[in-house]
């Protein structure tokens, strides 16, 4: 028999209702009873981890297990085990090398321009 080791959650609409500024003191003790029970259990969220505290009123225990910004950060047990660049870095550098680059705006491709957008809507 497999055993449940890991419960994630998405937060609007499912944890927390509309509307609402945090998850219910029930929510938060449900948390706690996995917890406790021994299992890692915590969010999953396109918000990077420091937005998560206001949800859970500040109960670090409750998102200490928590994937964030969109699947980029994992944390387990409070520590962040794995992290993916941003698009938003490389697509910052391109924008920088474009500001420094001689050449006029007037001249740059739309074909640059679409892929540009591309990028932007991806982040």
């Amino acid at each position: 028999m497999r055993r449940i080791k890991l419960i994630l959650s998405d937060i609007d609409d499912t944890i927390m209702p509309k509307g609402a500024p945090c998850v219910s003191e029930r929510t938060r003790a449900a948390f706690h009873a996995a917890l406790d029970a021994g299992l890692a259990i915590g969010p999953a969220s396109g918000r990077g981890f420091a937005q998560l505290a206001p949800f859970f009123a500040d109960d670090a225990a409750c998102f200490s297990t928590a994937i964030t910004t969109n699947g980029l950060e994992v944390y387990h047990a409070g520590e962040r085990i794995a992290c993916r660049r941003s698009r938003t870095k490389r697509l910052s550098r391109r924008l920088r090398r474009c500001a420094r680059s001689p050449v006029p705006v007037s001249s740059i491709s739309m074909a640059h321009i679409r892929c540009s957008l591309r990028e932007i809507a991806l982040i």
